[in-house]
């Protein structure tokens, strides 16, 4: 479990497709750093546009250098953790690692079923991300209780949108900010979705 760990992490760090198509599963720090090299010798695009990411490679090897020699002890914290917030935490002290990827870490931790099923609830513990922020502050609303805001927001939706998470909801605003300045000529979408089945 500890080496599928390490790989979520490294491959939501760069959250690139092509990356993740190209390097597949990781099997060692070396087999990570030899998959860097050459994309860098080949001057390909490791990491995605969403993401700021003005460190350098080797500030990248380092952390995730920091990370696979701590995917057990990792592995471990996730066994015995009291609460999504304890693991978030963790996360968000790793190098390189803050608050905002540190939740969107845990998020993929939730979804691949990595952590106990005692934290699997997606509505205990919600990080705003700048992007869902900015959502909410379209509303006019105030952002001083950001959960309390998010299960307002739920329960308006009604019962025709129950399924739907404070999780899924904060992820949402962050897109809904992103169509909103689009669409009031702010700036121009970085790319337009594209069905696999698409010809065009």
């Amino acid at each position: 479990i500890s080496d599928v760990l390490f790989n979520t992490l490294v491959h939501r760090s760069h959250s690139r497709l092509d990356t993740l198509q190209k390097w597949q599963f990781i099997s060692s720090l070396e087999d990570l750093n030899e998959k860097i090299d050459k994309d860098v010798k080949d001057n390909r695009t490791i990491f995605t546009g969403a993401f700021t990411c003005s460190h350098s490679i080797d500030d990248y090897k380092k952390s995730f250098r920091e990370l696979w020699y701590n995917r057990d002890k990792l592995s471990r914290k996730l066994l015995v953790a009291e609460s999504l917030a304890e693991i978030f935490k963790y996360l968000s002290e790793f190098y390189l690692i803050g608050n905002f990827m540190a939740w969107q870490m845990l998020c993929d931790l939730k979804l691949f079923k990595l952590i106990s099923n005692t934290y699997q609830d997606s509505n205990s513990f919600i990080i705003l991300g700048p992007g869902g922020k900015k959502g909410l502050s379209i509303m006019s609303i105030e952002l001083n209780e950001p959960i309390i805001l998010l299960k307002a927001i739920k329960t308006k939706l009604g019962n025709n949108f129950c399924w739907l998470t404070l999780e899924d909801i904060e992820h949402t605003l962050c897109e809904f900010y992103k169509y909103h300045r689009c669409f009031n000529g702010g700036t121009k979408p970085k790319q337009k979705y594209k069905h696999e089945d698409s010809k065009s």
